[in-house]
């Protein structure tokens, strides 16, 4: 058995294939480890860019959304309260 095509397994220690998704001696689910560092490795790419979007004075992409969520917030608030004053004075 060569090491090149193995790892050993997290949990038992023993030799299991690379590509190896339960482990043949303890019957551990790998996949599982895999998924989630795969996960964590793509929040931290994802924070990294924004933050180098942040330093070289670009927006992040969620930035312009809330802009303008708030905006149309504003405005529509704004309408209702004239709706308000119109009506009431009839």
């Amino acid at each position: 058995m060569s090491n090149d095509d193995h790892k050993n397994c997290p949990y038992c220690d023993e030799p299991i294939k690379l590509k190896a998704v339960k482990c043949k001696h303890c019957h551990s689910m790998l996949i599982v480890d895999n998924v989630e560092k795969s996960m964590i490795n793509q929040s931290s790419n994802n924070l990294q860019n924004d933050n180098k979007k942040l330093r070289d004075g670009d927006e992040a992409e969620g930035d312009t959304i809330d802009w303008f969520l708030g905006l149309s917030l504003i405005v529509f608030i704004g309408f209702a309260l004239v709706w308000l004053v119109v009506f009431s004075m009839l």
